[in-house]
């Protein structure tokens, strides 16, 4: 069943199961009511049709964005966007679909932003709905029983928290060997063998990040994902050798030690 994860200030998150049209707005008739002035009283809405779900905005002002971009027109909803509307954040989950996509489809998300545009703007302090849109996704991954579909998610989500380009989830084994389960990107990760492969061995023995510049000028992070002082995988990302290190490393230490919990939940050691 599709849903979304209602974030806002000062506000406890809620959820809303999805319908064949649900309408997001200020509007007490709305399916999702948003108490916010900036929203409109039918600001948006979102339709299944074929077996995904559509959305659309109602000609508001303000507008609603899907991963930092606005809507100019209709867009298909992938598992895991973030819908903007005003100060409100709607993480759109839907794991049922995620899994039917066919493996061969591109596996890569849009870029986050046109040039053109810019994204909404965010409380100037704390930024409390990406807090708790992180504590949202790492419910999801701690109760996925699925191990493809917990590396998806976690790579996937891992794109909507910091300013990374691509993430690479690898697993490692009892022989400590490391196998891809998932990757995703705003560009198209490089191929797990064939870079800078021995990051992961030196990343893992000592614990800690390891940085690597490409020579396309793209740096890549690897980063243990520990649990219990056992290395259950990697995350190795990319991103723009401008990007500013320490906020991406705060949100993968974080991130990456819930995600080998839920790892170690599914393998069992």
């Amino acid at each position: 069943m599709a849903m979304l994860v209602y974030s806002a200030p000062g506000e406890q998150d809620r959820q809303f199961e999805l319908g064949a049209r649900t309408v997001i707005g200020r509007h007490p008739g709305c399916q999702v009511q948003i108490l916010d002035g900036l929203v409109s009283k039918e600001h948006c809405e979102i339709v299944a049709r074929d077996r995904s779900h559509w959305i659309r905005d109602l000609g508001t002002t303000n507008g609603t964005w899907v991963n930092g971009v606005r809507l100019l027109t209709e867009r298909r909803l992938e598992h895991l966007d973030e819908i903007s509307a005003a100060r409100a954040r709607l993480l759109f989950l839907d794991p049922g679909a995620a899994l039917r996509r066919s493996p061969t489809g591109d596996p890569y998300r849009k870029a986050a932003r046109a040039p053109s545009e810019q994204p909404p703007p965010r409380p100037d302090v704390g930024d409390l709905p990406s807090l708790r849109r992180f504590y949202a996704l790492v419910r999801m991954l701690c109760a996925e029983s699925n191990l493809k579909q917990l590396a998806s998610d976690a790579s996937h989500g891992l794109l909507t928290l910091c300013d990374v380009d691509w993430a690479v989830l690898c697993v490692r084994d009892a022989s400590g060997a490391f196998t891809e389960l998932a990757r995703a990107g705003r560009e198209k990760p490089p191929d797990v063998s064939a870079p800078y492969p021995a990051l992961f061995d030196v990343a893992a023995n000592a614990r800690a990040p390891t940085f690597q510049l490409a020579h396309d000028r793209v740096l890549q992070l690897v980063v243990p994902l520990v649990h219990a002082d056992t290395v259950k995988g990697v995350f190795w990302v990319g991103m723009a050798s401008t990007t500013e290190i320490s906020p991406v490393l705060e949100v993968l230490s974080s991130y990456g030690a819930f995600v080998a919990v839920a790892l170690r939940a599914l393998d069992g050691g």
